[in-house]
């Protein structure tokens, strides 16, 4: 164990804790710790420090951290005082030898420059001494396992339902919501971490993971200060087969501006996090129920072996309405065999098993009968063609809800496949739910969200599957590259390279590109469009004319020599009239390319977190339709194909209205070489496009049209 690691545990398990800032006044704001570490029994130490005061209640209350006995061990502090109070606070504490804090107080990150400036003088403390602290900005943390409730809100309540998931908020308010709901759920850690001029929610997710109390962590994120850490904890949490639910805000403009003046959190690119999450398996929501629902069911379920659903159901509008809602959510249903319908048919005397069917209905016979639902879960149970079960019980009295309940705990107990029950319900089912919730039964009381559950439970048991059989890391060689012409092409300053530079980069990598023929005279021209054969297209070649089209500076279909002379002037005067300064150093000539699918392919960086490869529909459909998959780089010829069917090119692609497919192994092959390239020239390319990329029909390739390539500085 590092020494960070120690010392993240005398923050989140401490012996011990200085108040500093403690009061006699328990309801205010710096009496709540103090009263709910007391009221929820912590079992170790805890010092007052205040010097306004020399006792409170019963206890010694100190002017100072370093008054306190000096044979008295300190393992965390609890800092409620004012902004400007902090540093020096912090110091004295570091100093007195406490290496755990949690630092209430806001006026940091989130209030301007002097709270920037405040929250630099913290970050050096933290450094200079080592210290794990939690906040600013932030509200506690609690650890039922070790009844460390060191929480600054008198909102919770009177008694915890504990339980194998974790949640980690930058929000302390949002985190609190957890504690605001009809059904509590179980859990056994709530950190709520602020500003994080400390440690971050990577520190706390690594820490968590090597907890066996906890199974599944959630978070609350409004940015990811440092996104390299929280893709070394997504590999970790896979290894540990301890999945991560996130919610991320930022999505819009607003999002991140309210993100900013919260926390102090630059939310970054979400496409960018997209990727990240994706990558590392991490499962992305869109609210906060869902965000403990789905995390709640992911603590507590085993994972899926396949992808086919078993649905059982006592009503049969609830077996239409989850029939249309699995379909929307491209979830599959598994066929029973023909002894699991025989068996069914017996058990809910239909007339042939041909009446069976996925889902089962076994409606009206529950209140005469309420086995019917476990004997009908346990026969599909035996069946190999199913590999997760819905159960929908909807019972009339209160007897047969509990009976009901009993039974699906059983069954969640005994069954190696996992189990969600989704059962919208009111008072009748009190005591059911009391029963599920006990035995940590996952269920759900709404019926769209338990199947977004369900659906998250499957993709994250599918993910997992992959990475354990190795498929993720079986990345294709990267290709041999000439570094000498590479060095060559990259050269100098930040530029922006030419089409020819550009194409002849990615050429270097394996990438198929036009031919062209580069030209200073009109008659230089006509004798390469002679030589490629008509019809060619003209361009202008020029460093300073990036959006060439708009510039006046691109001529297509050219057939003739006639033609050509004249669009040789013409672009060549209006590029001129467009941009008098520009530097030209001529035109391309390249030959018409046949028609096919028109893509852009694209790489960048997000700061932190590396080179991203992104697809999408190109062209002039690019602006237009903004449809793009995005994913970290390097990528395999899987994660390729998956890139590509996630956008709306895709069915264009696969041949749409008559049309054939197109070259789907030559399009994933360059995605991949694109990826590598990515990798192997981060620091020295800025930003790349490809548009278009034309993808041809099966068995005749794909080339690149036209690029577009940024470079960095490089000496």
């Amino acid at each position: 164990m590092t020494i960070i690691n120690s010392n993240i545990r005398k923050l989140l398990s401490p012996h011990s804790i200085a108040i500093v800032g403690a009061t006699d006044k328990v309801h205010q704001l710096n009496g709540r710790f103090q009263y709910n570490l007391q009221k929820y029994g912590f079992r170790g130490k805890v010092f007052l420090v205040n010097p306004r005061y020399s006792q409170i209640g019963d206890q010694p209350c100190y002017p100072d951290v370093t008054n306190i006995p000096k044979e008295e061990e300190i393992d965390c502090a609890i800092i409620l005082l004012r902004a400007d109070q902090v540093p020096e606070a912090l110091e004295k504490c570091a100093q007195r030898g406490i290496k755990g804090a949690i630092i209430f107080s806001g006026g940091f990150a989130e209030a301007g420059e002097s709270g920037k400036r405040r929250n630099q003088q913290i970050r050096e403390i933290i450094d200079k001494y080592g210290l794990a602290v939690c906040g600013p900005n932030c509200m506690g943390i609690i650890n039922l396992p070790e009844n460390v409730i060191a929480y600054g809100t008198l909102a919770l309540p009177e008694d915890f339902r504990r339980g194998p998931m974790a949640l980690i908020s930058q929000s302390g308010g949002m985190g609190g919501l957890i504690f605001n709901r009809d059904h509590p759920l179980g859990i056994s850690y709530v950190i709520s971490a602020g500003n994080e001029a400390g440690l971050e929610i990577a520190d706390f997710i690594q820490y968590l993971l090597d907890d066996p109390n906890v199974q599944a962590i959630a978070c609350y994120a409004e940015g990811v200060k440092t996104p390299r850490k929280f893709k070394q904890v997504g590999d970790l949490a896979l290894e540990k087969g301890k999945p991560i639910v996130v919610l991320k805000i930022g999505r819009s403009e607003r999002g991140q501006q309210a993100a900013w003046a919260h926390t102090g959190s630059l939310t970054g690119s979400d496409s960018a996090y997209q990727a990240l999450f994706r990558a590392k398996g991490v499962i992305r929501v869109d609210d906060m129920e869902d965000l403990f629902q789905i995390t709640n069911l992911l603590a507590n379920s085993r994972l899926a072996t396949g992808d086919k659903l078993g649905i059982v159901s006592i009503s049969g509008g609830a077996i239409g309405l989850v029939s249309d809602k699995t379909e929307e959510l491209g979830l599959r249903l598994g066929e029973p065999s023909p002894e699991t319908r025989a068996k069914l048919a017996e058990l809910l005397e239909l007339d042939t098993p041909d009446k069976v069917r996925n889902p089962v209905d076994v409606d009206g016979r529950i209140p005469a009968r309420p086995e019917l639902l476990r004997q009908s879960l346990e026969i599909m149970m035996d069946d190999g063609n199913f590999d997760a079960f819905i159960a929908i019980p909807i019972p009339l009295t209160l007897k047969s809800a509990a009976e009901v309940a009993q039974d699906l705990v059983e069954l969640y107990r005994s069954s190696s496949k996992p189990l969600v029950v989704l059962w919208s319900a009111g008072p009748l089912a009190g005591e059911a739910f009391e029963i599920l919730e006990e035995a940590g039964v996952p269920f759900f009381r709404d019926l769209d969200r338990g199947l977004k559950g369900v659906k998250a439970l499957l993709e994250y048991s599918e993910f997992r599957r992959r990475w354990e059989a190795g498929k993720a890391s079986a990345l294709e060689p990267t290709p041999e590259v000439d570094r000498g012409l590479v060095d060559t092409i990259l050269r100098g300053p930040a530029h922006v390279l030419t089409e020819a530079e550009s194409k002849r980069l990615l050429s270097l990598y394996g990438i198929p590109v036009v031919r062209e023929v580069p030209c200073q005279t009109v008659e230089a021209a006509r004798d390469a469009a002679r030589g490629l054969g008509y019809p060619v297209a003209l361009k202008i070649d020029s460093p300073n004319i990036i959006h060439k089209t708009e510039a006046g500076g691109v001529r297509l279909g050219l057939c003739n020599d006639d033609e050509l002379i004249e669009a040789y002037h013409a672009v060549l005067g209006g590029v001129r009239s467009y941009r008098p300064q520009a530097i030209i150093n001529g035109v391309l000539v390249q030959p018409m390319v046949p028609p096919g699918v028109e893509v852009i392919l694209g790489i960048n960086y997000e700061p932190g977190l590396g080179p991203l490869v992104m697809f999408g529909a190109g062209g002039i459909l690019t602006e237009l339709l903004q449809d793009v998959a995005v994913r970290l780089a390097p990528i395999t010829l899987e994660e390729a194909g998956e890139m590509i069917a996630e956008t709306r090119i895709s069915r264009l692609l696969q041949g749409f209205r008559g049309q054939p497919p197109a070259d789907m192994q030559a399009l994933t092959r360059i995605l991949v070489r694109l990826s590598h390239l990515a990798v192997d020239l981060e620091g020295r390319v800025a930003e790349l496009d490809i548009n278009p990329l034309v993808v041809h029909d099966a068995g005749r390739g794909a080339v690149a049209v036209d690029a577009l390539i940024v470079t960095q500085s490089n000496s």
